[in-house]
């Protein structure tokens, strides 16, 4: 197979299902081969796309005086994830979206204090969002430690300035490689992680994490 057809400036002649749109976009371009990919059948198990642009230190934008880069970045995210979503759930050849899903991860949060530049800093919380028609949705999973001050007169965020982490991103992941995947070796995945348990976010079975991989079963130190 030429893979070269499925660049972002040459797919191929490929239309999405129906009216979809990608957007014009390289993370709209990027999912549209994606796409492709999956309805060409050529074996695809696992993708990985960046979208970057969220360090956002400097000016990350206020809507109600007409700038919004934050809001903007939203924006291509959602825009780019509903017509991938709608172009694999509305083909005539079936809803690929039954075999899909998708995870979104950032490699950290921003704090919740906006800094003297108006933008925020590197933070400790974040969110992830699930996507597909095997995902459990429309409902948040683990637990949000609040924004404000405990009845006690402690913070509720980390240190003061972060969104406290209640949930291990290795647990949603892991989850999703075993009940998506049927792939039950996730401690070799995510060596050092232990103590997996499902959430509930995907459908699937459960299969018994295997046994931690003997490098690196307590964490890195040998």
């Amino acid at each position: 197979m030429n893979f070269s057809t499925y660049s972002a400036s040459n797919t191929g002649g490929y239309k999405p299902s129906g009216s979809v749109v990608y957007p014009n976009t390289g993370f709209g371009s990027q999912l549209q081969n994606i796409a492709q990919l999956i309805k060409k059948s050529v074996g695809l198990r696992i993708v990985t796309l960046d979208l970057g642009g969220w360090d956002t230190h400097n000016e990350q934008g206020s809507p109600v005086n007409s700038y919004d880069y934050f809001g903007n970045q939203v924006q291509t995210l959602s825009d780019g994830l509903n017509a991938f979503y709608s172009d694999l759930a509305g083909d005539n050849n079936g809803n690929y979206m039954q075999h899909t899903s998708v995870v979104t991860v950032s490699e950290f949060g921003r704090r919740v204090l906006e800094n003297a530049s108006g933008g925020t800093d590197h933070g400790y919380g974040t969110v992830m969002f699930a996507m597909g028609a095997a995902v459990n949705g429309g409902k948040t999973y683990g637990t949000f430690a609040g924004l404000g001050i405990n009845p006690d007169g402690s913070n509720q965020l980390f240190e003061g300035a972060d969104l406290n982490v209640t949930t291990d991103y290795r647990q949603v992941l892991s989850e999703a490689i075993i009940r998506r995947l049927a792939n039950p070796n996730v401690y070799y995945v995510f060596p050092g992680y232990s103590g997996y348990t499902p959430l509930g976010i995907f459908q699937g079975t459960d299969l018994p994490p295997t046994n931690y991989d003997a490098i690196f079963k307590n964490g890195f130190d040998v």
